[in-house]
């Protein structure tokens, strides 16, 4: 399989050549990089889409990318632009808790103040 990961980065890699506008190209070779365990270059890709149109869940997706690199304080800022964009984004909600907790796991272990 890791094959078949290869060859979709190259595969968006020229849809990119072709349409260097297109984020639905950069989102898609980010997930690609991501399952290659290419964590910088997904985060580039990720980097590239909100430059070119920012949205709620690409936040999302590079918070996630961003717990995968074990970069909680910077996960939990980009699951707070998410929510910025759409207060109802579930998804990011749940990763803004567990990102939290894993940068100050102190709010469980206080529960006797």
């Amino acid at each position: 399989k890791l094959h078949d990961w290869t060859m979709a980065v190259e595969d968006f890699t020229l849809n990119i050549g072709l349409t260097e506008t297109d984020p639905e190209a950069y989102v898609r070779r980010a997930g690609a990089y991501s399952a290659l365990q290419n964590w910088k270059a997904a985060h580039d890709d990720l980097s590239t889409v909100i430059e070119l149109e920012p949205t709620a869940k690409v936040y999302y997706l590079r918070g996630r990318l961003l717990c995968c690199m074990r970069n909680w304080a910077d996960a939990v800022l980009d699951y707070k632009r998410s929510l910025a964009m759409d207060r109802g984004y579930i998804p990011a909600k749940l990763g803004l808790e567990q990102a939290t907790l894993e940068v100050d796991p102190l709010p469980l272990v206080s529960l006797h103040n």
